[in-house]
C-alpha cells in the first residue's frame, strides 16, 4: 500500500470494486483464488515446539463456514432478540486467534448474525454482563473457555446461555459438568 494512504482510508484505491462488505470480498476471493492458501495454523509438537504451517484454502474455509452457518440456523443456536428498535441475532466467540474463529465469524455473516467476541482479559462479571445485554444463547469457544462458561453457569451466571460449541475435543468430565 502506498504510504500516502495510511491516514486517508476514504482516499484509498479499492482493489476489489463491487465488494461492499467483508463477506462480498471473501466470496470474491473464493471465486478468484479458491485453491490458494487462506488460513494457516502451526501445529504444536509433542516436545512443545511448533511445526510448519498447515494451510486451508479459501474454498475449504468457505465450505466450513457454510456448514457452520447452516448448522447454526438449523439448530436455532442464534435466537432473535430485539434492541434499539430492531431485531438482532448474536453468536459469541471466545478463543485466541485460530482459523476456527474467522470461519465462525464468516459463517455468522451468511445469515446476518452479529459476532460477539470475548477477550482473554475479561473476567466472569464482564462476560456475564455482555451475555445478559445481548441475551446470547450460544458461544463457540476453545476448550479453556468452555470450562469457564460451565463454571459461570454453575455460579448462577450466563442465564441465557444454552449452547456451547467447542473448537476442541471435549472431555467426558466437561460433558458431565455441563
Amino acid at each position: 500500500m502506498d504510504p500516502k494512504y495510511y491516514d486517508d482510508i476514504e482516499g484509498q484505491i479499492h482493489k476489489f470494486s463491487g465488494c461492499e462488505t467483508y463477506l462480498e470480498l471473501f466470496e470474491h476471493q473464493v471465486k478468484t483464488r479458491k485453491d490458494h492458501p487462506f488460513l494457516g495454523s502451526r501445529i504444536k509438537q509433542e516436545d512443545g515446539s511448533f511445526g510448519g504451517y498447515e494451510w486451508q484454502t479459501y474454498g475449504e474455509i468457505e465450505k466450513v463456514a457454510q456448514q457452520i452457518a447452516k448448522g447454526t440456523k438449523t439448530l436455532k443456536l442464534s435466537v432473535e432478540t430485539e434492541g434499539d428498535g430492531r431485531k438482532w441475532r448474536f453468536v459469541g466467540i471466545w478463543a485466541k486467534n485460530r482459523w476456527e474463529w474467522l470461519a465462525t465469524h464468516i459463517a455468522n455473516m451468511y445469515y446476518t448474525v452479529t459476532t460477539i467476541g470475548f477477550f482473554d482479559s475479561m473476567g466472569a462479571a464482564a462476560v456475564d454482563f455482555i451475555l445478559d445485554q445481548t441475551e446470547l444463547t450460544c458461544v463457540f469457544a476453545a476448550q479453556e473457555y468452555i470450562n469457564k462458561l460451565v463454571l459461570m453457569k454453575k455460579d448462577g451466571m450466563a442465564k441465557n446461555l444454552k449452547f456451547l460449541v467447542s473448537f476442541d475435543q471435549v472431555t467426558t468430565a466437561q460433558i458431565e459438568a455441563a
